[in-house]
């Protein structure tokens, strides 16, 4: 089974997608599409959009992207709410 969509990759990320955006709903609906035929089949046990994913550069990275991405918006929200001036 092959799903074409493509996603905005966060720079300096590359294969992930910003987990925060409306993307990661939509990607799980066309999922959702694509495995009710198969549902019965004993050789699926998951899915997964992207492999081996950076993920030990997420802390170092999603600070220094600018406001335009859920990801820094969710992080400065988190970190207002935890330093309140």
């Amino acid at each position: 089974m092959h799903a074409d969509i493509h996603s905005p990759n966060l720079p300096g990320l590359s294969a992930i997608i910003d987990p925060l955006t409306k993307l990661l709903k939509n990607m799980d609906e066309h999922f959702a599409r694509l495995l009710v035929p198969n549902a019965k089949d004993s050789l699926i046990i998951g899915y997964f959009f992207a492999n081996e994913q950076p993920l030990e550069d997420i802390s170092r990275v999603i600070p220094k992207l600018p406001g335009k991405y859920a990801a820094k918006q969710k992080l400065v929200e988190l970190l207002k709410q935890k330093y309140v001036a």
